[in-house]
């Protein structure tokens, strides 16, 4: 689980969404904002019926796998990732690969040009 300090709340949450840019992977999108701060949040709608047990598991297995990868995150963004439908089966390792390709869209890495 991410610290809470590495963690989005509501007041950034919203924004994120309406404005951030849209990247896609099979069982997850991702909405992404250039801020002040990394932050990241796991969104679990209720449309893909299952109960509150399971949105808590899917949250935190998604925390889990982007604590491990949040390093790879040069420039501060606000990144929300909302889980789609057959995200339930996912093993852990093909949700961390899902992360990590989202990741690298969303955050390109600067590279120094000599």
């Amino acid at each position: 689980m991410l610290p809470r300090s590495k963690r989005a709340n509501s007041q950034i949450i919203s924004p994120t969404l309406k404005r951030g840019n849209v990247y896609n992977t099979p069982h997850l999108i991702l909405r992404a904002l250039p801020g002040k701060r990394t932050a990241s949040a796991f969104v679990v709608p209720k449309h893909l019926n299952c109960s509150a047990v399971e949105r808590n598991t899917l949250r935190r297995r998604g925390y889990a796998a982007l604590g491990e990868r949040l390093a790879t995150v040069e420039t501060p963004h606000t990144l929300v990732f909302l889980f789609k439908r057959g995200a339930k089966t996912l093993s852990t390792r093909v949700l961390g690969d899902e992360i990590q390709t989202l990741l690298d869209k969303a955050t390109p890495k600067e590279y120094n040009t000599p």
